[in-house]
């Protein structure tokens, strides 16, 4: 009978030890004793190592990140001499984290009809929403240096029979045109900090520039019928809100129905002039009078209106969340 080679023991929980090769790193440590202990040395380096950076790594990072963003997105003084604050002040850029927090989301301007109400003249979603605008923070090449803009899209459902909507009360047949894409641009200027460094005080100038590149079929020229806004904001003002009375809004849209009934219902003029040159108008009925301030995008935003009188903004700096 052959003695065995190799004897196995089991183990507390069922562990295997193998003595064989116990032996042979026992022989082997034996053998060289010298490597062994550097190997021990150079062990225990590297726990000390890695115990002392578990103090110090974490703070400088902490510290680094921290000053970087001070540096770059947190502004406390005028500086005209830092290049971040001259990009913040005349590049309308957003802060870091409204880029990382902020998701593309969507604008509904008009608000939306009580549910309750189930006679509708015109589709539901149409009648809320003529205009989509979506907001997206994205990021664009610049003179060469990649910075964070906001850019707007918007499409515009598009109603394409509403001579037949007027004369036979059919549904308006939609198409969706767009996006029609600006960039927002913001001039911040008299700017003053206060003196703990957490808000800034400042006028701004904000306009928007037509982004050529990102356009689809659809030019700031073209024709485009939509909904009426104002006919959301007297449904929302009558059957939400209950502002106006029924007596007052039928006053008016008699008078409307008979000197403009097109314009009653919907509102044709070219896609620029519907986003930015409506500012406000005023209804007049036999007996009242409402005045709807609406506009999707105020007048100061026509870049070459200097006359416009800029408004002042605080805002938080940022300074006490890093």
């Amino acid at each position: 009978i052959q003695p065995l080679k190799k004897t196995c023991v089991s183990g507390g929980g069922g562990k295997i030890v193998d003595r064989q090769k116990k032996n042979v790193c026992k022989r082997w440590a034996q053998k060289y004793p010298k490597v062994c202990l550097g190997l021990w040395f150079a062990l225990g380096v590297i726990l000390l190592f890695l115990g002392i950076q578990m103090f110090w790594f974490p703070g400088y990072m902490h510290r680094t990140v921290h000053q970087g963003i001070r540096d770059n997105f947190i502004f406390t003084k005028v500086d005209e001499s830092n290049s971040n604050y001259n990009t913040w002040a005349t590049g309308g850029d957003v802060p870091i984290w409204l880029e990382v927090w902020l998701p593309p989301f969507f604008f509904f301007f008009l608000p939306s009809p009580s549910k309750k109400k189930k006679k509708k003249s015109l589709p539901h979603f149409f009648f809320k929403h003529p205009i989509i605008s979506q907001l997206c923070v994205t990021c664009m090449n610049a003179n060469g240096t990649k910075q964070n803009k906001t850019t707007k899209k918007t499409r515009f459902f598009n109603i394409t029979n509403p001579e037949e909507v007027l004369a036979k009360g059919v549904p308006p047949k939609i198409e969706i045109v767009g996006p029609l894409v600006y960039v927002d641009n913001i001039i911040r200027y008299n700017v003053s900090f206060s003196e703990d460094k957490e808000w800034a005080t400042y006028r701004y100038w904000e306009y928007y520039t037509l982004d050529t590149e990102r356009q689809s079929t659809i030019k700031p020229t073209d024709i485009v019928t939509i909904i009426a806004p104002w006919v959301g904001a007297f449904y929302h003002w009558y059957y939400e809100s209950g502002k106006y009375d029924k007596d007052v809004l039928e006053d008016i849209f008699s008078v409307l129905s008979r000197e403009d009934p097109k314009g009653v219902a919907f509102l044709t003029d070219t896609a620029e002039n519907i986003l930015f040159h409506i500012v406000s108008r005023t209804f007049n009925g036999t007996n009242h009078s409402i005045t709807v301030p609406f506009g999707y995008v105020t007048n100061y935003s026509i870049e070459d209106d200097a006359t416009y009188p800029a408004p002042w903004e605080t805002t938080h700096t940022g300074f006490c969340f890093v």
